[in-house]
């Protein structure tokens, strides 16, 4: 598609779009192919527990995500974090998923909160997260999320919004994060209202599990 771009110059609207098509389709199916290694090498990677300070991992995560941050002009608060006995490569693929899905699934100017919560004062709490569970609230003020779909935005490729919309998701960015999760023995789960934002939780047990 490139290649016709500059071979022929000038073209009309219709030929244009066709190529545009082209490029769209071809970043979708290598997005797909690239969420699908993920999934597989996060199944496969060893686990390697070690004390990682998710302030640490944060900063990394946002440091890494910082043009698309500028670009949306996006405002990222982040509450104090402990330290906790885990999976750092694990905890930064999550937290970079709900930040780049926080940034992407927004029409207003991003504005993302990550802190740390007493499992006692978190709704909707899985019956599974135990007060030896550490709890990180990530919080949007975006498009929002209807309760019926809860569940199924786990679904490996499992795509709410469709079309010019929000063209860019696969729907592998929430499987991943569940996959992670559940390796690490804790729980994933949301809260959330459209048109007004949504709180994704995530629990990791807080010791050292070998």
């Amino acid at each position: 598609a490139t290649f016709l771009r500059e071979d022929l110059g000038e073209i009309d609207a219709e030929s244009s779009s066709h190529l545009d098509a082209i490029d769209r389709l071809v970043r979708r199916t290598y997005s797909l192919i690239e969420g699908m290694l993920t999934m597989s090498r996060l199944g496969q990677l060893p686990i390697e527990y070690e004390p990682v300070a998710l302030d640490e991992v944060v900063h990394e995560v946002t440091q890494d995500l910082r043009d698309r941050i500028r670009e949306r002009e996006a405002i990222i608060e982040v509450g104090a974090l402990p330290v906790v006995h885990t999976w750092a490569f694990g905890l930064r693929t999550v937290l970079a998923n709900l930040i780049t899905n926080a940034l992407k699934y927004n029409e207003e100017q991003p504005h993302i909160h990550i802190e740390h919560r007493e499992t006692t004062s978190v709704p909707s709490r899985p019956s599974s997260v135990g007060d030896d569970h550490v709890v990180i609230a990530v919080t949007d003020n975006g498009i929002g999320i209807e309760p019926h779909a809860f569940r199924s935005i786990f679904r490996m490729f499992h795509r709410l919004h469709r079309g010019e919309r929000f063209p860019e998701g696969t729907g592998a960015g929430l499987a991943i994060i569940q996959r992670v999760i559940e390796r690490l023995d804790g729980q994933v789960w949301l809260d959330s209202t459209p048109k007004l934002g949504s709180t994704f939780y995530i629990s990791i047990p807080s010791g050292v599990r070998e």
